[in-house]
């Protein structure tokens, strides 16, 4: 399975400072849990804003993964992406 996701944040942030945070969630996944990231695109809007998409394929080695287990995980990187760096998804 894989997801793009998108997340909005001031100009100063890099996109080192996004990929560290992403892959210190995934770094907790179960082990039978595969996933791999990589980065899509930057766009600025404007001056005091960078988006960052990211491009993330996930799988699960013993069976068919789940819908509700990407979704939850989706949600966990938004929410920590927002904690730690201000973050807002797009």
């Amino acid at each position: 399975t894989s997801r793009d996701m998108t997340f909005a944040v001031n100009s100063e942030t890099d996109f080192a400072t996004i990929e560290n945070e992403i892959r210190k969630t995934l770094a907790n996944l179960p082990e039978n849990i595969r996933a791999e990231l990589d980065a899509k695109d930057v766009f600025s809007p404007e001056k005091s804003q960078k988006n960052f998409t990211f491009h993330l394929e996930i799988w699960d080695l013993e069976k068919t993964i789940d819908a509700n287990f990407v979704a939850k995980l989706i949600d966990k990187i938004a929410r920590n992406l927002a904690r730690e760096i201000g973050a807002k998804v797009i």
